[in-house]
């Protein structure tokens, strides 16, 4: 991770427009613990729904802990340093400060004139369901910025930050940061990061839900801008910290460097799709840290220049814990000259404990590297290089199919194709397996319960090897290309607690739309999912709310219609 420089909030002369606000607000305006903005609103006003203030950046000041801040529909231009940045103080303990964007429109905070950011974080701080991104293709730096001192307690929800010349999000030190569903994108330094903490970096972080993607392909309003000065900026980047950080169910996609590069002890990637990221999928620096049920495929993003890996694991320090990879599909085009994944490449001497289970590495010209002193602990993966017989180096040895096959190099390992549904490169593919890949039914038992789908595992004979279990790809060969008949449809999990899935072909474009029965035969739910293109589509389905029972669905699509049972299991 490239690290950017430390910024400090600027303490000058009070602005003449806060100076107006506290005086309509002293005046006896007082907003009784809810402010509201409004880009045809007033700073004169009183704050209230009614006579709202024009200023969020004046308005973020005025905040006492527990007080909430409101801002309506519309685009807030932020260009004068620092009185238009929002700038709460401190919450506290049973008192936070929240901002908040009004449902159902997300207001904007446009940033220009070289900003140094939109917002300036606090400690028992919510920020939700507000965009911020540059006005008009101007320079504007950091989308949200909290490197001037230590943080405790944020939580950011439904934000949108994107095409802008810095970081997404720029933090330093925070102990529990909560990061859900975020999207960064096409920041010109990278989504998530930071320069290196002082009191610990990251610590208690949950990214869950977001898109982490496009990072380095915009600057000073040109996309893929050659005079970027950003090295390789990553989707996910952090320094040295203590940890843990776990980031779940989120895409880190088309980055210029990296899509998730962890220097933090003791972190956990979960149910990610890491794909067609120039540099590095995903990299892991310190130990106690985990990849499970992730996809990382298509390094390089469509350029065979690239010599990037899809996994890099290069611990010199804080190793305490090692590392695992397990139930994750690494694919890779036989055009780039690189590893598949490599582990302790440039500190082959320093000893770091790796375990590999259940998981695939498919299509790179080169083999899965392992240093001399790395214990490896390496079973029931399939292997399937694409540039040669030796697939593994490891134990200063190297191991090809045949010795692969005869178990030297662990129990349950395997080779050959895995058979996926559509391999793809620079664009993204499906990695779900085929019915006769080898990978099916040929993993060992682990304590995991959701694959990338979130279908639970196992389903049908055993433990699939990489991110997906197969009962999706046999569900999609008995769906219908034209609904129906009944007893084609296959909702999974089954029974669920009020979601489900379900995998229809769609020979012509159309809306699908499903209906819910109980036992008594009245309609429950309706539930409609847009306009679909023909083809393969997954369809998300959310019953929450319904009492335990089995119901009856039906699946329209076409002008034909299909039925199934699904159990709801509270």
């Amino acid at each position: 991770m490239r690290t950017h420089a430390k910024s400090r909030r600027s303490f000058r002369a009070v602005p003449a427009v806060i100076l107006a606000l506290l005086a309509a607000w002293e005046s006896g305006n007082a907003f009784a613990g809810t402010v509201y903005c409004s880009p045809e609103g007033s700073d004169m006003g009183s704050g209230t729904r009614d006579r709202p203030f024009r200023s969020p950046g004046a308005a973020s000041r005025l905040l006492s802990p527990g007080d909430t801040l409101i801002l309506l529909a519309g685009t807030y231009v932020l260009s004068e340093f620092d009185a238009d940045i929002l700038a709460p103080q401190d919450g506290r303990p049973g008192a936070w400060i929240t901002i908040r964007g009004q449902s159902p429109d997300r207001p904007v905070l446009a940033g220009r004139n070289d900003l140094l950011c939109a917002v300036f974080l606090s400690s028992y701080l919510r920020l939700e369901s507000l965009e911020i991104t540059s006005s008009g293709g101007a320079f504007f730096r950091d989308g949200l910025n909290g490197t001037d001192r230590p943080l405790r307690n944020v939580i950011l929800s439904g934000l949108n930050v994107h095409h802008l010349d810095g970081m997404g999000l720029n933090i330093r030190d925070v102990d529990s940061l909560t990061v859900e569903n975020c999207d960064f994108s096409h920041c010109g330094f990278g989504g998530i990061g930071g320069p290196e903490g002082e009191a610990g970096g990251l610590r208690h972080v949950r990214i869950s839900g977001c898109s982490l993607s496009y990072s380095g392909r915009y600057y000073r309003g040109i996309m893929d801008n050659p005079d970027n000065p950003y090295d390789r900026p990553d989707g996910f980047g952090i320094e040295p910290s203590d940890g843990p950080v776990e980031i779940i169910r989120t895409l880190a996609e088309h980055n210029r460097g990296d899509g998730l590069d962890s220097k933090a002890a003791n972190t956990a990637v979960r149910q990610c799709r890491v794909e067609n990221n120039f540099a590095n999928g995903v990299k892991l620096w310190a130990g106690g840290s985990r990849i499970e049920n992730t996809l990382i495929a298509g390094t390089g993003d469509g350029d065979p220049s690239s010599p990037w890996a899809n996994i890099v694991i290069e611990s010199a320090h804080r190793s305490a814990g090692g590392f695992e990879i397990v139930h994750c599909t690494v694919a890779d085009n036989p055009g780039r000259r690189s590893y598949s994944m490599h582990v302790q490449y440039d500190t082959p001497l320093q000893p770091v404990a790796v375990t590999v289970r259940n998981s695939i590495f498919s299509g790179a010209y080169g083999s899965v590297f392992f240093g001399d002193s790395v214990r490896l602990t390496c079973e029931y993966n399939l292997f399937d290089r694409g540039g040669g017989d030796v697939q593994i180096e490891a134990r200063g040895q190297s191991y090809t199919s045949s010795d692969i096959q005869n178990g030297l190099v662990g129990p349950g390992n395997r080779t050959g194709d895995p058979l996926f549904v559509r391999p793809a490169w620079g664009t993204s593919g499906d990695y779900r397996l085929q019915e006769g890949s080898p990978a099916i039914n040929a993993g060992m038992i682990v304590s995991i319960a959701a694959d990338l789908d979130d279908g639970f595992r196992p389903q049908g004979g055993g433990f699939d090897m990489g991110c997906y279990e197969s009962a999706w790809a046999a569900a999609v060969r008995r769906a219908p290309s034209r609904p129906s008949s009944a007893g084609t449809v296959f909702p999974y999990p089954n029974p669920s607690n009020g979601s489900f899935r379900v995998p229809v072909i769609l020979s012509v474009p159309c809306e699908p739309a499903l209906e819910l029965f109980d036992a008594g035969g009245r309609r429950v739910r309706t539930i409609t999912f847009g306009r679909k293109v023909a083809g393969v589509h997954i369809l998300d389905v959310s019953a929450g709310g319904l009492p335990s029972g089995v119901y009856l669905g039906r699946l329209a699509a076409g002008g034909r219609s299909e039925s199934f049972k699904w159990t709801h299991q509270k």
